[in-house]
C-alpha cells in the first residue's frame, strides 16, 4: 500500500512537472500569455475604455456624399469619409484589443466593396455570388462580383445606428455567433486576420430600404509579427458592458500554425473557470457545458479556430481563466495554453477612473436595430482563393435567433399571415425566414409559401420580408 502511494505521488509530480515545462516552453502561462503580437503591450483599462467607447457620427441618417443608384442608370455613389473612417477605427479597435496591428483604407478595395454593395442592393439579395441584373453594365457587375466574393457582407433594416451602418456591420461580423455562423466564426477571423494590411468598405441602400454593406477581406500583404495565438475575447482586461463582447458572443482561439500542429486538434479540451470557482468544460461530447467546435477552414491566415460558448452566464464579471489542453507544438511535443480575461465595467471606470497604467509585456448609441444578417467571404488556403459553393451557414440574425422554420415540424393549427415559423406571433425571425426563401436559400412548404406571400403577388421576395418586419415592429399592419 505504501509503495502504491509512493508511486502515485511520483507519478503526480512527474505529470505536474511535464505540464509545467510544456506550458512554459512557449511562455504560455496566465501571467505572460496574451493574444496577438508579442511586440504590443497589454492595454490598460483606460486605453481599453477609450477604444471601446462608441463614437457617433453627425447626421447619421445620411450615409452618402452621393447616393448610389441601384436602378438604371446605375451609379456607384460614394459613402461619406467620416462613415468609413468610423468603421475603420472600430475595426482597428477590435484588432488592437486582439493584439494586432491596425489596417488602412485601400482605394481599390473600397471600389470593389462599394460595387459589391451596389450589386447586392440592386438584386436586394445578400450573396457572395450575385447574378448580373439584365441592364447593369459589365464593368460595374464584374467589380461587384469580385468585391462580393472577396468580402464580408451584411444587410440590415431597422433603426439606424448612430455609429453608422458600416461600423454596425463590423460589430455584427465580430459577434458572428448565431446558429448559422457560430461553428466557424468566419467573419470574425477575417476582421482579426494578422496578415491583413488594408481594407475597403462599401454601402448601398436597396429600393426596399435594406442596407447592404461590405468589407474587403482578402488582403494578406502584411508581414505577420510573432504571436502564439489570437483570441476573442483577448487576454487581459475586457469591458463587460459594451458591444465588443457579451454572453451572446462565442469565445474563439486561433493558434499560430507555425508554432502549433493545427492538423491534430481532435484531442483538444477546454476549461473555463471564473474567480468564484465555477467552471465550464468542453471536450466535444454531449457533456459539454455549452457550444463547442473546432474549425480548420481557411478564414484568414490562421486556418483554425477553437470555438466555445459557455451556457448559463448572464454577465461576465471578474477573472476567467482559459485552459486549453491536448495541444501539440509544431514538432509534436505536448503543450498547454493558459490565459486570463479580466472583465470590468467600462461605465464604472469612466465614473471612477483609477491610476492604473499599462502593464509590461509583451454618448448614446442605438441598439434597436430590427434585424440584420451577415456573410463572410469564402474560405481560403495558401494555394487558392477560389470560393466554394455558397451555403446557408453564411447568414446571421442578431435579434431573435430561432429554429430554422424549414426544418421545424409544422404545427397542426393554421398559421396566421406572416407567421412562417408557426409560433403564433409575427417577429423578426419570420422576416428572416422570408428573406432566406426569397434568396433561394430555403425551400418553403406550401403552407409557408401562402403565409409568406403577404403582398399577394404570387412569389416570395424581399418586399414580403420587409412587410413582415415592419408588422413585427408595429410600424404597419397587414
Amino acid at each position: 500500500m505504501k509503495t502504491s502511494k509512493l508511486l502515485s505521488v511520483i507519478l503526480i509530480i512527474a505529470i505536474l512537472t511535464t505540464s509545467f515545462l510544456s506550458v512554459s516552453s512557449f511562455g504560455l502561462d496566465s501571467e505572460t500569455a496574451h493574444s496577438g503580437y508579442k511586440k504590443l503591450d497589454k492595454l490598460s483599462k483606460a486605453e481599453i475604455v477609450q477604444l471601446t467607447t462608441d463614437v457617433n457620427v453627425n447626421n447619421y441618417l445620411n450615409f452618402y456624399v452621393s447616393q448610389p443608384s441601384v436602378t438604371n442608370p446605375y451609379s456607384m455613389g460614394e459613402v461619406r469619409t467620416d462613415m468609413q473612417q468610423n468603421a475603420l477605427n472600430r475595426m482597428n479597435a477590435y484588432r488592437r484589443l486582439a493584439g494586432l496591428d491596425p489596417v488602412s483604407i485601400n482605394s481599390n478595395y473600397t471600389k470593389l466593396a462599394q460595387a459589391a454593395s451596389v450589386v447586392n442592393a440592386t438584386n436586394d439579395m445578400m450573396t457572395h455570388y450575385p447574378t448580373q441584373p439584365a441592364d447593369m453594365p459589365d464593368g460595374l457587375y464584374n467589380d461587384g462580383y469580385n468585391g462580393a466574393s472577396h468580402s464580408n457582407i451584411a444587410c440590415y433594416m431597422g433603426c439606424q445606428p448612430k455609429t453608422g451602418p458600416i461600423t454596425f456591420s463590423v460589430d455584427l461580423w465580430m459577434e458572428d455567433s448565431d446558429e448559422y455562423n457560430i461553428d466557424k466564426l468566419g467573419h470574425r477571423r477575417w476582421v482579426i486576420n494578422p496578415t491583413m494590411q488594408s481594407t475597403g468598405f462599401g454601402c448601398a441602400t436597396a429600393t426596399s430600404s435594406w442596407v447592404h454593406t461590405a468589407m474587403y477581406a482578402f488582403d494578406n500583404s502584411a508581414t505577420s509579427s510573432d504571436y502564439d495565438f489570437i483570441s476573442w475575447p483577448p487576454s487581459g482586461y475586457m469591458p463587460n458592458d459594451t458591444a465588443f463582447f457579451t454572453p451572446a458572443h462565442a469565445w474563439s482561439i486561433s493558434l499560430n500554425p507555425s508554432k502549433y500542429n493545427i492538423n491534430n486538434l481532435s484531442q483538444v479540451e477546454v476549461e473555463l473557470e471564473d474567480s468564484q470557482d465555477n467552471d465550464w468544460d468542453f471536450e466535444g461530447d454531449a457533456d459539454d457545458d455549452g457550444f463547442f467546435n473546432i474549425d480548420l477552414g481557411g478564414y484568414g491566415v490562421t486556418r483554425n479556430a477553437i470555438i466555445f460558448r459557455p451556457e448559463g452566464i448572464e454577465k461576465f464579471e471578474g477573472k476567467y481563466t482559459v485552459t486549453v489542453e491536448g495541444l501539440k507544438t509544431i514538432s509534436g511535443a505536448p503543450t498547454t495554453l493558459i490565459f486570463e480575461v479580466d472583465f470590468f465595467s467600462a461605465e464604472e471606470f469612466r465614473n471612477s477612473p483609477t491610476t492604473e497604467t499599462t502593464t509590461e509585456t509583451t454618448t448614446e448609441t442605438t441598439t434597436e436595430t430590427t434585424t440584420a444578417t451577415t456573410t463572410q467571404p469564402p474560405e481560403t488556403t495558401e494555394t487558392t482563393t477560389l470560393p466554394p459553393e455558397e451555403d446557408s451557414s453564411d447568414y446571421e440574425e442578431i435579434t431573435e435567433p430561432s429554429t430554422d422554420p424549414t426544418t421545424t415540424e409544422p404545427p397542426v393549427v393554421q398559421r396566421a399571415q406572416g407567421d412562417l415559423n408557426g409560433d403564433g406571433k409575427i417577429s423578426a425571425a419570420d422576416a428572416r425566414a422570408a428573406l432566406r426563401i426569397s434568396a433561394k436559400l430555403d425551400t418553403p412548404t406550401e403552407e409557408q409559401f401562402m403565409t409568406a406571400d403577404v403582398n399577394g403577388d404570387g412569389k416570395i421576395t424581399a418586399s414580403d420580408a420587409r412587410i413582415i418586419l415592419r408588422v413585427s415592429a408595429k410600424l404597419q399592419t397587414f
